[in-house]
């Protein structure tokens, strides 16, 4: 169970593998059709913000190291990117209870404000902001997780996936992905200044490309099945990221409506030294 939790992006996705299997299992000497039909999309939401990453100048770099080299440096950044998603999960969801648990607290009795802004001082504002509205239940937040699509070359792809999104769910799941690319690009940018597998130190750099828009998700093939994401945020994203800058993580001009004081297709910096007015703009 703890296997399949990890290939697909949550609780009820999970249950939809395990359903269609069973169904699949009953109709095993059917026609193939059938079985491939039974398979596909999962009723789990029509649109997603996704971010595409890769590696700056990665064919010159590949000639470099080798491919055990570069099977090696593959290897550490995606279990970088792998950790980053794993905290990212993890302590929003607990953020979101502890507000929820305080906020069912008398505020007069108890404090809340003052006991908020030492558990939460910005960590993941996002979550804190969707717990504040009613219109999101921490089983709501926890079900906006960032999920980990797939790798293709030196390309890692992360998918939030949106069912009859709310102009509040859109806008929450962008600037939480958002943090996932910073987060992302302060623990690889780290990681790249250590010189890995006798690199340059600082010579491994990464781009980004953002977008939210339509996509479909669900179980693709029989063979070895991948639970995939497919639609124009995908499309686009992976656009976004080829034109990028490293370090830098390219967004279009509908994705960045959602942000506060970013307009039109822009390049947002992730280095720590970045503009102070795009920082504040993903917090």
């Amino acid at each position: 169970a703890g296997l399949l939790y990890d290939l697909v992006p949550s609780v009820s996705a999970c249950k939809f593998v395990l359903e269609q299997q069973n169904d699949a299992r009953r109709l095993a000497n059917s026609s193939l059709i059938l079985i491939r039909d039974l398979l596909w999309v999962a009723p789990l939401g029509d649109s997603a913000c996704v971010l595409c990453t890769d590696l700056v100048g990665f064919t010159p770099l590949s000639e470099k190291l080798g491919p055990v080299g570069v099977v090696n440096l593959l290897h550490d950044i995606w279990c970088i990117m792998d950790k980053v998603l794993q905290t990212v999960v993890g302590e929003e969801h607990k953020q979101a209870v502890l507000y929820q648990v305080l906020n069912e607290k008398d505020e007069d009795d108890h404090g809340i404000s003052d006991v908020t802004d030492i558990y939460l001082d910005g960590i993941f504002t996002p979550a804190l902001e969707a717990a504040r509205s009613s219109a999101h239940s921490v089983q709501r937040i926890y079900s906006l997780a960032p999920f980990k699509i797939d790798t293709v070359g030196d390309a890692y792809v992360v998918a939030i996936l949106l069912d009859r999104p709310t102009q509040s769910d859109q806008r929450y799941a962008t600037i939480k992905m958002m943090n996932v690319a910073r987060a992302i690009a302060w623990e690889v940018m780290a990681y790249s200044h250590t010189g890995p597998h006798g690199t340059e130190p600082g010579s491994v750099k990464m781009r980004m490309g953002c977008c939210l828009g339509q996509a479909v998700s669900g179980l693709v093939g029989l063979k070895k099945p991948r639970y995939h994401v497919m639609g124009d945020a995908l499309n686009r994203a992976t656009e976004l990221e080829s034109k990028s800058l490293a370090w830098n993580v390219h967004m279009d001009e509908c994705t960045c409506s959602y942000l506060e004081h970013l307009e039109g297709n822009v390049f947002v910096d992730l280095r720590p030294s970045a503009d102070s007015s795009q920082e504040e703009a993903i917090r």
